[in-house]
């Protein structure tokens, strides 16, 4: 089972849904990381609103044409899950 290796899951069934922030708060309070130190990968504008409301970090999964002008500055957009990896290990 999945959820045996992380130190903490949600899921919409067990807290508010999405746009809700209150899953992430949770769980952040639960591995006691402040907002500012995470970071959330998200493919729906729900996610990405709660994400940005609960105060994380937030990577946009979504095309760029597909988010409201408000969020474009606000968000980092990727097109692959791979690249979080050159965005938090920078090569010099």
């Amino acid at each position: 089972e999945l959820r045996g290796l992380f130190d903490a899951t949600r899921t919409a069934d067990e807290t508010a849904g999405k746009p809700h922030p209150r899953m992430l708060l949770e769980l952040m309070a639960e591995l006691g990381v402040a907002p500012e130190r995470c970071a959330v990968v998200e493919d729906s504008l729900p996610g990405i609103e709660a994400g940005l409301t609960a105060g994380m970090r937030v990577f946009s999964l979504l095309p760029r044409l597909e988010l409201p002008a408000v969020l474009l500055e606000r968000v980092v957009s990727i097109h692959s899950l791979l690249e979080l990896d050159d965005i938090f290990h920078p090569k010099d």
